[in-house]
């Protein structure tokens, strides 16, 4: 196994670090020590805990967007594009440690600076302009119903971080064995594709 880089060691003590405390309550001092390095070298790479912070940030957004959309089926069916890019947001957001949920949730519990400068911009808009071009294709098609692919799109994304934020809350209350069995991503993800998929067909409701 290939030891990890300085920047690697950086950044993996860095989301331990955040997760924790948050920006404001991070400290270079702690992620230096944690990395078992010199806290110069965490001003060499990153310049300071902003740009350090700003980094893992674009880093998440950059992995969700990529691991999303590099799976795309070719295929024209928008059901189908829709199905592959829930069932794969699904699948990575719960595949991440929950530092980077914690992360998450602290950055939009403190009003989402960055979420508006880094991923709105690089992985939300691109999602939501995939959507927007999905449903009506399939309203093209006569498939799908007259949603609004801005609301749809919140509130699948909505959905997927409660999920995310349950994992760290139900942990020592009997809901959680109930919520997350062994095989929970596979069971919420077929649970959301169904309902959301029964919602915006046209046959839906006939």
């Amino acid at each position: 196994m290939a030891q990890a880089s300085t920047e690697e060691k950086i950044l993996e003590a860095a989301v331990a670090e955040f997760a924790k405390f948050g920006f404001e309550g991070a400290r270079i001092d702690r992620i230096a020590k944690k990395a078992k390095i010199n806290k110069a070298m965490i001003y060499y790479h990153f310049k300071g805990k902003e740009a350090l912070y700003r980094r893992i940030i674009s880093d998440i957004s950059a992995r969700i967007y990529s691991f999303i959309m590099d799976s795309m089926p070719g295929e024209d069916d928008p059901l189908r594009k829709i199905e592959t890019v829930m069932s794969r947001f699904i699948q990575y957001t719960q595949s991440v440690d929950v530092s980077i949920v914690q992360i998450s949730l602290r950055e939009l519990a403190n009003g989402g600076r960055l979420l508006k400068d880094i991923v709105i911009p690089r992985l939300h808009m691109p999602m939501i302009q995939f959507f927007v071009k999905a449903l009506q294709e399939g309203k093209e098609k006569g498939v799908f119903r007259d949603v609004n692919p801005y609301y749809s799109y919140l509130q699948l994304f909505g959905g997927i971080v409660m999920l995310n934020g349950m994992r760290l809350v139900l942990p020592g209350n009997p809901l959680y064995d109930v919520v997350f069995p062994p095989d929970y991503v596979e069971q919420f993800t077929e649970n959301m594709l169904t309902v959301f998929t029964k919602g915006i067909s046209a046959a839906g409701g006939e």
